[in-house]
C-alpha cells in the first residue's frame, strides 16, 4: 500500500511514520485530509514533538505529484492558514452535527 493509499484510508488508525532529513524515523498522527485548490493537504501531528514544537502542535504536508510515497513539509504561511481554516470549519460543522 502506497503512502497516498494509507493516508487516505478512513479505516486507517495507525500512525504514520515519515523519514525527517537527517534520515531519523518520526511517527505522526493523521489529524486530517484537506482538499484544497487541486492538491490534497494533510495535518499531521507528530508523537513526539519536534524540536521547539509545542505539544499541540501540528504540520501540513502534501503529496509530491510525482512520488505518491513522498510527502513535502508546507512552509507557506498563507497556504498553512488556509489549510487550518477550513480544518477548523469542518470541526465546527461536526461538532454541531453531533449536537
Amino acid at each position: 500500500m502506497s503512502l497516498l493509499d494509507t493516508l487516505l484510508d478512513p479505516e486507517n488508525c495507525e500512525n504514520i511514520d515519515l523519514y525527517g532529513p537527517d534520515g531519523e524515523d518520526v511517527s505522526f498522527e493523521q489529524i486530517a485530509v484537506i482538499p484544497l485548490e487541486g492538491t490534497i493537504w494533510f495535518i499531521l501531528h507528530p508523537v513526539v514533538p519536534i524540536g521547539n514544537m509545542q505539544e499541540d502542535q501540528a504540520l501540513v504536508f502534501y503529496i509530491e505529484e510525482e512520488d505518491e510515497d513522498r510527502l513535502i513539509l508546507c512552509e507557506e504561511a498563507d497556504m498553512i492558514s488556509k489549510v487550518f481554516d477550513i480544518y477548523y470549519q469542518m470541526l465546527a460543522e461536526s461538532q454541531a452535527q453531533e449536537e
